[in-house]
Formats: C-alpha cells, sequence, structure tokens
C-alpha cells in the first residue's frame, strides 16, 4: 500500500502508473494544487494522475540509452550512460489504443513536458581482488517547461566480492542541489485561500546490497 502525494512532478504520475502496473495499491495523499505558482501544469498534473488511479489510461513512451565501459588493466573502470526521454512524446490512450478521449490531455502533455538528457559517469578503483571502492555523478535533465526540476547526485560506495559468488555493496548518494517545492494541503473555501507550503530541501540516501553468483 503506497501512498504518493500528487503534486510534485511529472514523475509523481509515472511512478504511479509503474505501481498499478507491478499490482501495487496505490492511495493519493493530496490531488489538488490549483492555489500554487504551477497553476494549469499542476492541474494537468493531478489530470494525469487521476486517470492512471482509475485504471482508464495507458501512458506510452519510449526513452533511448547510450552506454560505455572501460577498463584500465585490473584495477580501474569507468563507465559512462546518456539517456534521453522525451516526457513531450508521452501519449494517454485507453486499453483499446484509443486516444481521442484523451486529446485535451495529450496537448497538454506536449506543451507541459519536454525531453530530458541524462548523464551518469561512475568510477571504481579495485584496491585488492576482492575489495572496490566506487565514485560516480548523475545528473537528470528538467523535464517540465514550467519549472526547474533538474536533480545532482554524488555518490560514493564499497563494495566486496568473493571467488565463491557472494558479494556486498554500500552505497552513499547524496543530492547536490535542493528541492523547491510549493504546494496547498487542502483546497481554498469560502473565499479564503488554502496556504502555500514552501518546501525546500535536500535528498541523500544509503544503499546497502547483499547477493550471491552462481
Amino acid at each position: 500500500d503506497v501512498v504518493f502525494r500528487s503534486g510534485a512532478s511529472c514523475f509523481t504520475a509515472l511512478d504511479l502508473y509503474v505501481a498499478k502496473k507491478c499490482g501495487v495499491k496505490v492511495r493519493v495523499l493530496r490531488s489538488s494544487n490549483a492555489g500554487t505558482t504551477q497553476g494549469k501544469f499542476q492541474q494537468f498534473i493531478n489530470v494525469l494522475c487521476r486517470g492512471i488511479m482509475t485504471s482508464v489510461a495507458n501512458v506510452k513512451m519510449a526513452p533511448s540509452m547510450l552506454a560505455a565501459e572501460y577498463t584500465f588493466g585490473k584495477k580501474v573502470a569507468i563507465g559512462i550512460d546518456y539517456e534521453r526521454a522525451d516526457y513531450s512524446s508521452m501519449k494517454m490512450a485507453d486499453e483499446d489504443n484509443n486516444r481521442t478521449i484523451f486529446t485535451q490531455e495529450n496537448q497538454d502533455i506536449s506543451r507541459y513536458l519536454k525531453a530530458t538528457n541524462n548523464f551518469r559517469f561512475g568510477l571504481e578503483y579495485n584496491i585488492l581482488p576482492e575489495f572496490a571502492i566506487r565514485a560516480g555523478y548523475n545528473y537528470y535533465d528538467n523535464s517540465t517547461t514550467e519549472y526547474e526540476n533538474a536533480r545532482h547526485y554524488a555518490t560514493a560506495g564499497i563494495g566486496y566480492r568473493d571467488k565463491g559468488g557472494f558479494f556486498i555493496d554500500l552505497a552513499y548518494i547524496q543530492q547536490c542541489n535542493k528541492n523547491n517545492d510549493s504546494y496547498t494541503l487542502y483546497d481554498s473555501y469560502e473565499g479564503n485561500a488554502a496556504p502555500v507550503l514552501d518546501e525546500r530541501y535536500y535528498n541523500w540516501k544509503l544503499a546497502l546490497t547483499l547477493g550471491v553468483r552462481f
């Protein structure tokens, strides 16, 4: 059972669609931000979320990716990924692939969303055959025409692998730029404007992975 706070960005709608396809029960905590500075764009995101929630809409988009990796001897490896995702090319359609009932939504998708160019870079150095240290940088491009939501991440990690196939990896992920979100917790009523909440924050994560390769 996953709770979404609808109103952040188009990523909310995409995550929502993936969750439903995986059979996860989803509830939207907040679905109206019409009073914020994002205006019509936020209304469009809310419509997109509601269409996905009610299983009326299917969203289709085909990202493309290029990747390269090079190893220097047995000690150093570098990798570079490039991904292009054109969110403005997404189309909403019903289960019969009919787009007619989503004409306005598809026009809004083309208007409010845009293509992104995402980059990921990684470096690994093997201290010993079993131990490696890693560093990386990720850039996720701005996906909207209405406000800035690009994200930058720096990463660092360490990994261990034995000859039997067991491995353990620990990674630290730090968002380098600040998130800026504005939204309301409830609708305006009886002429009283709902207060707008400005939210500014950084994200960081620790990721631990254990596994065995056969």
